[in-house]
């Protein structure tokens, strides 16, 4: 037994040894989008866009080559996704007043927000050279969010279901999805000047700009981004030698990015309460880099 152990031993060593160990880095643009089922009208118009957005990635690799053509790569990258996010149309916005009396409200929305989730990704493909300057990979990835906000702008014009005070107003958004609080765990104190107007004659005071769960919830626990994400990975690489190379992928997540508590309808409303939209939002990411590996 002893000497089978010793001799796979000495094979396995040798198969390494024969093997190619290489390393690298790269770094590159993205332009992400989160696409998923748009909310519709009575009418079935659209009332969302999905946008794309640009960040950048950064990272590491490692190479195993099995052959002259073929091997695997793993590599660790710091990758910004996201997206712009597009509301405009029809909608109902639960109001909550100084004296806690929650009012149904109907309008105009207009909301744009870009989203920046940043991830590690870890893609483990493989690949193939079919000429010394083309190398073809495809695989899977495994994502983790570190940080996910948002900025841009809402608009609502509008008036309670029951008559009353026509409601106006803009805000800057400028979401921490991981940090911002619900309304009752947000002090307007933090703000120099909180938008004030009147709803059925009673007054509604919201900060500005607007954190991502003011205005809907009570109370935030948890986040609006899912953290973990898996998905596909596919690309090219375009080698000008034999170090230096530009490459091109398309990142493709498979898991709903977002979480169906926070993602809920605008066109919606149960017991004046949000009602979650159980769809599935989904990662895209084009990506064009730089590469070297030595």
């Amino acid at each position: 037994m002893n000497r089978i152990f010793l001799l796979a031993l000495i094979f396995c060593t040798g198969s390494l040894t024969a093997q190619e160990l290489s390393y690298g880095f790269e770094v590159g643009l993205n332009f992400s989008s989160i696409i998923g089922p748009s909310e519709a009208d009575a009418a079935g118009n659209d009332l969302e866009s999905f946008r794309s957005a640009t960040g950048f990635h950064v990272g590491g690799n490692i190479r195993l080559k099995f052959v002259d053509r073929f091997g695997m790569k793993a590599e660790i990258l710091f990758s910004q996704k996201g997206g712009r996010h597009v509301f405009d149309g029809e909608a109902f916005q639960v109001f909550t007043t100084e004296t806690e009396e929650r009012v149904l409200t109907q309008g105009q929305r207009r909301s744009v927000v870009t989203v920046t989730n940043s991830y590690i990704d870890i893609p483990i493909t493989g690949y193939w050279r079919p000429t010394s300057r083309i190398e073809l990979f495809a695989g899977a990835n495994v994502a983790f969010l570190v940080s996910s906000t948002g900025i841009g702008e809402l608009i609502y014009d509008g008036q309670a279901s029951i008559g009353g005070d026509p409601i106006e107003f803009i805000a800057a958004q400028d979401h921490n999805y991981y940090n911002d609080e619900g309304r009752l765990q947000t002090s307007l104190n933090e703000f120099e000047e909180p938008i004030s107007f009147l709803v059925n004659g009673e007054r509604v005071e919201v900060p500005d700009p607007l954190g991502a769960y003011y205005l809907d919830f009570d109370e935030k626990d948890g986040s609006f981004y899912n953290f973990f994400d898996v998905g596909l990975v596919a690309g090219v690489h375009l080698y000008f030698n034999g170090s230096l190379y530009f490459g091109f992928r398309a990142n493709y997540g498979l898991l709903d990015a977002t979480n169906n508590t926070y993602d809920i309808s605008r066109t919606e409303v149960e017991d004046l309460a949000p009602l979650p939209r159980e769809d599935r939002d989904v990662n895209l990411s084009l990506q064009g880099s730089i590469g070297f590996s030595f």
